[in-house]
């Protein structure tokens, strides 16, 4: 075995936070009249952006301002609670088995979001 796969969403950091808050966040400056409760947003995690943004956001028409607003809003939120987010020992852990594996990061996230999850988590380093 030479390769780990981690997953990023629920694995590597803890998501919950910042979707709720980029949710509202996008509720807010997109005008939607008839928002989800935290309960039903939280049922879409893992579902395909588009996908998503279809069930959340239909009435929103420019979709690639609204990924990008939630990509911003995610980060945003995580940035400010790293704590919170990223789960504990994350870093030590990826930067120790990249000693010996290369480490590969899968998601189904914007690629912003995952470059931002490198950032915050401070393992843009690791030579995977």
């Amino acid at each position: 075995m030479n390769n780990l796969l981690f997953d990023l969403d629920g694995t590597l950091w803890r998501t919950n936070g910042a979707y709720l808050y980029g949710y509202h966040k996008l509720v807010e400056k997109y005008g939607i009249t008839d928002p989800k409760s935290d309960e039903e947003v939280l049922t879409y995690l893992g579902v395909d952006v588009k996908n998503l943004f279809v069930s959340l956001f239909s009435d929103v028409e420019d979709k690639q301002s609204l990924l990008s607003d939630a990509v911003k809003y995610a980060l945003e939120y995580i940035s400010n609670n790293v704590e919170e987010s990223i789960t504990k020992g994350t870093r030590e852990l990826l930067i120790k088995l990249s000693s010996k594996y290369k480490i590969y990061i899968v998601s189904n996230c914007p690629m912003a979001f995952a470059k931002g999850f490198l950032d915050i988590a401070d393992i843009n380093d690791l030579d995977s």
